[in-house]
């Protein structure tokens, strides 16, 4: 903002048109910079216009072909960054995202670029269709984008792994015709299960990867169950690994733990439960939220034994401190375990038999 106020978006306009690379790169990389994660320097960036022309309409004009790749790739960011910014001028159906953005970080992933540039355009594409549905199903079908970060995948360069993890993670977020397309590319479970081996953000990706995939029960009867992925996230696990791997970890452990899962009894008697309850103690909310969420999907139709085992290993305690959570969805996560705890005759009069009063008390304070 300080820089906006200073005059630097204009100063940064006229730098974008100046046909000279060493000056008209590093103004896009700035401009996209100060765009990043930011609607108010974004919106002013859109209400802006240098010469009469408008920097939007700038910015588009330079992703064409004509363009040097890296001008187009830089281009490009700028309107996915104002658009994940939340600007208003800039939404996921405008024409300069559907028909021009997206085409050419879609293009720029071919084999025909230099890897560094294939690798911040899948990066970049990953980032600009994370939460649009839309987009995911449009980028999944442009310029053979699969097979081309299969390609950018299969690369000895860290960070192009991960920008082809990443990007598939984006485009297999929603639709079951796109995952079934990512897993059906040749060698591609071993990659991403060997990214999981690395360190890192590669791992992360990786793993961010797998949590799209275990959206599918196609998958989890078959091809998760073929690779006994449980195996290396409980691996992952036990590693102590960072908060944000643990996240995003936990969140594919909430997939395999689903009724329809075949990994739901392997990951029984490995020691899940135990960890589970360890993860509602966490001072992270997201990390409370898996751990509820996925002894919530265990507790779902489950013999009477582990249900004893969750309220056992989680305690009564524990349960009412869960339910007066400053997050929502850690509250209604444990009332949903709650819910399947009870949710036989038999079951219902053992459990309340030992923790009627307890159980009880909870429920009226979320009632109160």
């Amino acid at each position: 903002m300080s820089m906006c106020q200073a005059g630097g978006i204009p100063f940064l306009a006229r730098l974008i048109q100046v046909e000279i690379l060493e000056l008209q790169l590093p103004g896009l990389k700035c401009l996209a910079a100060m765009c990043f994660t930011n609607r108010p320097v974004s919106d002013i960036v859109c209400a802006t216009n240098f010469s009469g022309r408008p920097i939007l309409d700038v910015l588009t004009s330079l992703v064409s072909r004509s363009n040097p790749p890296s001008v187009q790739l830089a281009a490009s960011r700028c309107l996915t960054y104002i658009h994940r910014s939340g600007s208003s001028a800039l939404k996921s159906t405008d024409s300069q995202i559907v028909y021009k953005t997206l085409p050419c970080l879609a293009r720029l992933c071919s084999p025909d670029f230099d890897e560094a540039i294939r690798s911040e355009a899948a990066e970049s594409l990953a980032y600009l269709a994370e939460i649009d549905s839309e987009l995911q199903k449009l980028a999944a079908i442009s310029n053979h984008l699969i097979s081309n970060l299969t390609n950018l995948l299969h690369c000895s360069n860290q960070s192009s792994k991960e920008a082809a993890l990443k990007c598939f993670a984006s485009l297999a977020a929603n639709d079951e015709t796109i995952r079934k397309r990512i897993i059906d590319m040749r060698g591609l479970i071993d990659e991403v299960l060997n990214a999981l081996k690395e360190n890192g953000s590669v791992r992360v990706a990786g793993v961010r990867c797998l949590h799209s995939l275990s959206r599918s029960v196609q998958l989890l009867r078959t091809t998760f169950q073929d690779h006994a992925i449980w195996k290396p996230l409980m691996n992952l696990i036990h590693d102590k690994p960072s908060p944000e791997l643990m996240t995003v970890v936990s969140s594919t452990i909430c997939n395999l733990l689903l009724e329809f899962s075949p990994a739901k009894e392997s990951l029984l008697d490995s020691g899940a439960i135990d960890i589970l309850c360890e993860l509602t103690k966490s001072p992270n909310p997201a990390l409370r939220l898996n751990g509820s969420w996925a002894l919530m999907n265990m507790a779902f139709q489950a013999e009477q034994h582990v249900k004893t085992e969750i309220i056992n290993a989680l305690g009564t305690d524990r349960i009412f401190t869960l339910l007066s959570d400053s997050d929502t969805r850690v509250i209604m996560k444990t009332l949903g375990l709650l819910r399947n705890l009870l949710s036989s005759t038999v079951h219902i009069e053992s459990i309340m038999a030992k923790h009627a009063s307890e159980i009880l008390s909870a429920v009226m304070m979320v009632l109160n």
